[in-house]
């Protein structure tokens, strides 16, 4: 990882460039297992469970919002977000379908 200055700040990048959160801007749930690995899968019917499907949503809508005010920024690409969130190696599964609802929510 690689370190730049933004606003006097000292930042994190990861080797493809892209900006990444600090530990202190994560959820506390990012280090819990169970829960990440939920979140990283793809969503399941809204209609069958529209509760996880909604929390689901709000997390990750939270933390793209986050992470975009953190690197100021007020665009991406998928592969931006899939290089910003990687945990552990892995990608989001979701990530089609979150950016399909904030295109047609926001």
């Amino acid at each position: 990882m690689n370190e730049i200055s933004i606003d006097n700040k000292m930042v994190n990048k990861n080797t493809s460039g892209i900006i990444l959160l600090p530990a202190e801007k994560l959820p506390e749930c990012w280090n819990q297992e169970e829960r990440m690995s939920a979140l990283f899968s793809l969503f399941r019917s809204k209609s069958a469970n529209p509760q996880d499907w909604t929390s689901q949503y709000k997390f990750w809508h939270n933390l793209i919002y986050e992470w975009l005010k953190y690197t100021m920024q007020c665009s991406f690409s998928i592969i931006d977000l899939n290089e910003a969130f990687k945990r552990r190696g892995c990608t989001l599964l979701c990530l089609v379908t979150m950016i399909e609802e904030l295109l047609r929510n926001n």
